[in-house]
């Protein structure tokens, strides 16, 4: 899927469930998280992106296989 795919997916509120971004324009991969947020997001306390130049992958496996504490 390219970059105007998956905008137009955003604008409609059609979600992929998983989505790795990633590229060279730092620009393009902001408007995304912007819009993904925009779209799905309703407890901003949910919401997490990672830098993986910055944070391990070990780290990022690790948050997403903990369970949430309070389920609604």
């Amino acid at each position: 899927m390219n970059y105007m795919e998956l905008v137009q997916q955003l604008k409609k509120k059609q979600v992929p469930r998983v989505c790795l971004l990633y590229g060279t324009e730092p620009y393009f991969i902001q408007k995304l998280k912007e819009g993904f947020y925009q779209s799905v997001v309703t407890d901003p306390e949910n919401f997490i992106t990672y830098d993986l130049q910055e944070v391990p992958v070990q780290e990022v496996i690790a948050d997403a296989q903990t369970y949430p504490f309070f389920w609604r």
